[in-house]
């Protein structure tokens, strides 16, 4: 199969509105209604810089996304997460990932934080707080919530206690 280049079809309405410049100053080729009118050249005026535009600021075509693998669940994704990297993994100098668990369209992660008491409330409501707004911009959280889960994170502190959970499903990032 040909690939047709996608500068040809900005390029064509150039040149059909530098026809219709031409008609509008009575080129004897064409249609007699647009031969020396007005209205032809500034319709063609406004067809090349329509055309011009298009091609200069139009750049190239997007990146295909990545398809997504709609037909894999949950538990497939996790077990061949966990196959990948084995836990536990540390992903900060106070924070580590101990458990990664598929619980039906729900893929939940359970992560440690170092501090104990009060302090470990405080530092799991921050970040309960502020990853909503990065996830929806993430790649990773993004490929999960448009094949429809819930990406939901457990935080336990350095005394072992549940100290908050995240869940963040598709409506939240309007998908």
């Amino acid at each position: 199969m040909v690939e047709i280049p996608s500068y040809l079809f900005p390029l064509l309405i150039v040149l059909a509105g530098f026809y219709l410049i031409l008609l509008g100053q009575g080129l004897k080729i064409g249609p007699a209604f647009l031969k020396g009118k007005e209205y032809a050249r500034i319709i063609g005026v406004f067809v090349v810089l329509g055309g011009a535009f298009k091609l200069l600021f139009s750049g190239p075509a997007a990146p295909e996304q990545p398809v997504v693998p709609v037909a894999q669940t949950a538990a497939e994704i996790v077990a061949e997460m966990k196959e990948k990297r084995p836990l536990p993994v540390q992903i900060d100098s106070s924070t580590r990932l101990i458990g990664l668990e598929a619980e039906g369209k729900k893929i939940v992660y359970t992560v440690t934080i170092e501090e104990k008491g009060e302090l470990s409330y405080q530092k799991a409501d921050a970040v309960i707080r502020e990853l909503p707004k990065l996830a929806c911009q993430d790649q990773s959280y993004l490929t999960f919530l448009k094949m429809g889960l819930t990406v939901e994170t457990k935080y336990i502190n350095g005394d072992d206690k549940h100290v908050g959970t995240l869940s963040i499903a598709p409506e939240r990032c309007d998908l």
